[in-house]
């Protein structure tokens, strides 16, 4: 019995052993083995390349398909509001990132999923479905549209809807419009409830927050600081000439002038 148990445990320590070496061989750089390099230096120089791209591969193919997959997720859940995604896209990518069962069980259920999409809709002459998330961005999370081009440029794997594309925009409306339809089929009583005081406004509200979701912002430019303007002139023009009853003339007699009260000088 003694010797039974200690050849299990010598057996997981080695498969421990064997792992954590197969891990950090994937995490090594590729190291240059002077009996495997060739001797002429152009083949020596094309073998480091093909050693480094293999390399590259071994250590970015995991956490791309990581990725690639929690954009899926985020995608899928475009229904719900921004905050939600993101904390869905952080989870999966963190959850694949390590434990990488987890990573091939999901990608081997999209892959699935895809395969009954493509099955459904295009090879079969039944009524078409959307089963797979339609990918709007690489994490949707704002529909703003800057006016810097460049900023703009930055923010593209996160910026999504009928700003930037019309047919985002159906695909969004129509995507809002199937949720709301499967809630409202998901509570029979809505239709003898929602007349009613209480229900009413908030079943108003719940609509107003389904349209706004997703709307698209274009934010404008700040415009230059404008000139002072002229000042205005008066409402009422003043009259070209004065009326008559405004000019008073003296009753008595009119003084003379300075040239008639100076006498004439003969010569």
């Amino acid at each position: 019995m003694l010797k039974d148990e200690d050849t299990k445990k010598d057996k997981g320590q080695e498969s421990q052993e064997s792992q954590e070496s197969q891990e950090s061989q994937e995490s090594q750089e590729p190291l240059e083995n002077p009996e495997e390099l060739p001797e002429h230096p152009v083949l020596r120089v094309l073998y480091q390349v093909w050693e480094w791209m293999k390399y590259i591969v071994r250590v970015a193919f995991w956490p791309t398909i990581a990725t690639l997959l929690a954009s899926l997720i985020a995608n899928e859940m475009i229904v719900y509001p921004a905050p939600v995604r993101l904390g869905f896209f952080v989870f999966t990518l963190v959850l694949c990132l390590l434990m990488r069962p987890i990573l091939v069980l999901l990608g081997f259920y999209y892959l699935c999923k895809w395969g009954y999409d493509y099955y459904i809709n295009e090879m079969t002459d039944g009524e078409k479905r959307r089963i797979m998330p339609t990918v709007f961005a690489l994490l949707p999370l704002t529909t703003t549209k800057y006016p810097s081009g460049f900023l703009n440029e930055i923010l593209s794997p996160f910026q999504y809807g009928e700003v930037w594309s019309k047919t985002d925009g159906r695909e969004l409306k129509e995507r809002m419009d199937l949720y709301q339809a499967t809630l409202n089929e998901a509570f029979p009583f809505l239709e003898a409830i929602k007349t009613q005081d209480p229900f009413s406004g908030q079943l108003a509200k719940i609509e107003g927050l389904f349209t706004q979701l997703h709307r698209g912002v274009s934010p404008s430019a700040p415009s230059a600081p404008s000139a002072p303007s002229a000042p205005s002139a008066p409402s009422t023009p003043l009259p070209a000439v004065l009326p008559p009853s405004t000019i008073t003339v003296p009753s008595g007699p009119v003084p003379a002038t300075v040239e008639e009260s100076q006498p004439s000088q003969s010569t």
